[in-house]
């Protein structure tokens, strides 16, 4: 599926945090949508002193990825983790430590998850009609040619 909207990936949060992390009070974030094929999925907060401040986190999925049913529960699970570690007031809540890790496995184990930093999915690929365009329009750029 691609996650590109909103609401698919709020769908996706609440399934997520209902059947995974329903032991643990986290509000509701925001969602959002990127175009970018740089990161399949994020969590953005601003953190300060120990405390999530200036509004709610927004978890943003890139609308450049099919992703498996299995391989996006195991992302918005990593996502949540990284919430998680933030409400819980964890200073490495945004990096993939031994804390990360270690929860990730105990995750993993718990659920048959596959929670990780590294997962082998690949940007879809654009329309060839789309790729001949963009390098007509790189070649005409080089050269000047108009």
């Amino acid at each position: 599926m691609i996650y590109d909207t909103p609401g698919k990936v709020s769908e996706l949060y609440l399934k997520c945090k209902t059947t995974y992390f329903s032991d643990y009070r986290l509000k509701i974030p925001s969602f959002g949508v990127s175009n970018s094929s740089g990161f399949i999925a994020r969590v953005s907060a601003n953190y300060k002193k120990g405390k999530i401040v200036g509004g709610k986190p927004t978890f943003f999925f890139s609308d450049q990825y099919d992703l498996t049913d299995k391989a996006a529960i195991d992302i918005m699970c990593h996502e949540i983790i990284h919430y998680l570690f933030a409400k819980l007031g964890y200073d490495d809540w945004n990096k993939h430590g031994e804390r990360f890790i270690n929860f990730a496995n105990e995750m993993n184990k718990k659920y048959n998850l596959n929670i990780s930093v590294i997962y082998d999915v690949a940007p879809i690929p654009c329309p060839p009609s789309q790729v001949s365009i963009l390098l007509q329009r790189i070649i005409n750029w080089l050269f000047n040619w108009h």
